[in-house]
């Protein structure tokens, strides 16, 4: 029976010894995911075992992209031996379909810019459904009332988008990805255009 893409993350997290699967859930949370993509919530994590990690992945990133941030964890972990048979895998194209590992330690080794940072000037040129997007963050704690009037009171989309990038300043990943979340909520089609964009060859 052809094995998928499940068996062989599953395998390779069944591989890992109980130290090693707690750094790989910790690294799964702490690292930079690509943009469009969202990092899982610590409290999902906690105390999954190998199965139910396999699920989350795959949720959350689908095979291709989960496949590789698999092995992208398992090195950043030093895991080496694990992820070298787990690349061995995927390159040889057994799960059914290819996949291209191109530095894959990237995606872990250091800081990206995030998806609402990257599309700043889009995002202020084309974000016309602002109030939603401040229902949102102030229903988050993330503006507080004062922030929330000052943004509202502003004449046009593109002013009042401009004046809430001036608080996004010192938030960090997790309240940026909240705001990407309104801003999903608010605009899908133009998330998703962006993100299409970004994936579109140069």
């Amino acid at each position: 029976m052809e094995k998928t893409v499940r068996d062989h993350v599953l395998w390779a997290l069944d591989e890992l010894e109980s130290r090693s699967l707690k750094s790989f859930r910790n690294k799964l949370n702490d690292c930079t995911v690509k943009e469009g993509y969202q990092r899982i919530p610590r409290g999902q994590l906690e105390n999954k075992d190998p199965e139910d990690l396999t699920t989350l992945i795959l949720k959350n990133y689908g095979d291709s992209y989960g496949a590789e941030l698999t092995l992208s964890i398992l090195k950043a972990i030093n895991e080496n031996k694990v992820a070298a048979d787990f690349e061995k895998l995927l390159a040889n194209g057994k799960t059914g379909r290819r996949f291209s590992i191109i530095d894959s330690s990237a995606s872990c080794s250091g800081p990206k810019k995030h998806f609402v940072a990257k599309h700043r000037e889009a995002l202020i040129s084309r974000m016309y459904i602002v109030e939603g997007v401040l229902d949102g963050l102030l229903e988050e704690n993330l503006l507080n009332h004062e922030q929330y009037d000052r943004v509202r009171c502003q004449r046009t989309s593109q002013e009042k988008m401009r004046e809430l990038y001036s608080y996004m300043r010192g938030w960090g990943d997790n309240h940026k990805d909240r705001l990407y979340n309104c801003l999903l909520k608010n605009n899908k089609p133009l998330i998703e255009d962006l993100k299409d964009r970004e994936r579109a060859p140069n």
